[in-house]
């Protein structure tokens, strides 16, 4: 089900006092000043969100952005109305209005942000490539530029987009000047053909068996985490690539390899951490490098980030094999240098799909967890005493609201930008929540010691 604000910021009322600050006058010599939070104010939109995501913090499987709200749920219709009456009982506690022609409910499918969101997974939403299939031929660069900024937000998707883009972005260099080339033109052709064609990115699950492939070539590394709904049927998660810079380049292969399985391992670090998987690469050598003792000092750092993976098998595959890591990575070996590219294949942070799993996994904290257990007695007392958290505590405690952060268990919460739910730790605990991570992580310095941590407790600095 989606949801639509009836008239977004104007929804939030500004203190009396601070009304001066928004004030306008007219061409008339009138002057006013605005009630309600205004559009066009710097600020708005940040207000306006955080006060949103307050809102709905608590509330599982519901996400926002700006004014629009998604609720994503795999239940039954019985599941799903009581996730609504939660939703709407919560709107009507703060007095939020919700635009009724706007209202959708029980979608099998639902167009969110540009994208539609099916049980099968995430695409590209039809209404948007439509208007792009039927795009005219740009006339100028700040044609090009827009084009470029619609097809760009959709490239995900859209297998080697940088060098399908590069003609067009070539256009755009500074005292260039512009020539509508046939590069430019099959540019333009190819990519509104692959946005109409765009595959489905499929829902990330933690039961299902998870496989992670990667490679790596003279310019560039690439990887690709799937997932197997049966042993004949793979779906593709997510992708991964970039190009090397110019020090990378000068990697041995043993080297370049390593370092695309650890930059592919920390770009879905959110999924894989804690979970068993198959890795798979094409270099036998790493088949065996995490029993070597004679490594370089940079491998060394490299694998003990990588330790904190849950790596469950390392297999070779023969490179000839290896087609879709492969192909990524190779896509920039050719007369185009990373100059010219300034786009990349896929985007190296997570896109909706994997933002809403993410949130959706994390949001609910386990204070029963192997960290945290045995430590409440030394954590809340120590509360009172703590410089940055005492008043945030003491105010949660006497029932005021605190943005970012709630209580659970007598314990005080952060609630971070992925909307998961970290315990925040007094001074006086730190130490003895340091040394019990570093015992979990079997002591493997300090790399393994911060993942353990970083998603379960908070503290500035």
């Amino acid at each position: 089900s989606a949801f639509d604000f009836l008239k977004g910021f104007l929804q939030i009322p500004v203190k009396a006092d601070h009304r001066k600050f928004l004030a306008i006058v007219t061409p008339f010599g009138k002057k006013y000043q605005y009630r309600n939070l205004p559009f066009g104010f710097r600020d708005s939109s940040n207000i306006f969100t955080e006060f949103i995501q307050m809102v709905i913090k608590d509330l599982p499987n519901t996400f926002a952005y700006i004014d629009d709200i998604i609720l994503l749920q795999y239940a039954t219709v019985e599941e799903h109305i009581a996730s609504i009456r939660r939703l709407l009982l919560r709107c009507r506690e703060q007095q939020i209005y919700l635009k009724e022609s706007k209202a959708k409910f029980f979608q099998e499918k639902i167009d969110f942000l540009g994208h539609t969101i099916s049980q099968q997974g995430v695409e590209t939403q039809q209404s948007k490539t439509t208007a792009i299939s039927e795009w005219r031929v740009p006339c100028n660069a700040k044609d090009v530029k827009i084009f470029l900024g619609v097809a760009g937000y959709y490239r995900k998707y859209i297998h080697r987009y940088a060098e399908l883009a590069a003609p067009l972005h070539a256009l755009l260099r500074k005292g260039v000047p512009f020539t509508w080339s046939s590069a430019c033109q099959t540019s333009f052709d190819k990519l509104k053909q692959a946005l109409t064609s765009s595959p489905i990115l499929a829902h990330f699950d933690p039961t299902l068996p998870t496989q992670v492939h990667t490679d790596a070539s003279n310019v560039a590394i690439a990887g690709i985490v799937l997932q197997f709904y049966s042993p004949d049927d793979p779906r593709v998660v997510g992708y991964y690539s970039r190009l090397l810079t110019p020090t990378e380049r000068n990697y041995d292969t043993t080297d370049r390899e390593l370092l695309a399985i650890k930059d592919t391992l920390l770009s879905f670090r959110f999924y894989l951490l804690g979970l068993p998987f198959v890795l798979r690469t094409d270099n036998k050598a790493l088949t065996t490098f995490r029993t070597k003792t004679s490594l370089t000092p940079r491998q060394t750092r490299w694998l003990e980030t990588i330790s904190a993976f849950a790596i469950r098998e390392i297999q070779h595959i023969k490179g000839a094999n290896n087609v879709i890591p492969d192909a990524l990575s190779r896509q920039y070996d050719s007369a185009t240098t990373a100059a010219e590219q300034p786009d990349r294949l896929l985007r190296d942070d997570h896109d909706l799909p994997y933002l809403l799993a993410v949130t959706e996994t994390s949001s609910a904290l386990d204070l029963n967890t192997t960290l945290i257990s045995g430590l409440h007695e030394i954590i809340q007392p120590n509360y009172a005493s703590c410089a940055q958290f005492g008043p945030i505590y003491q105010a949660l405690c006497s029932g005021e609201l605190r943005r970012h952060f709630d209580l659970q268990d007598n314990l005080l919460v952060m609630i971070d930008s992925l909307q998961r739910r970290r315990i925040c730790i007094p001074q006086a605990a730190r130490k003895e929540i340091l040394y019990r991570a570093h015992d979990l992580a079997s002591h493997r310095g300090f790399s393994r010691t911060y993942l353990a941590l970083v998603t379960i407790v908070y503290w500035p600095g």
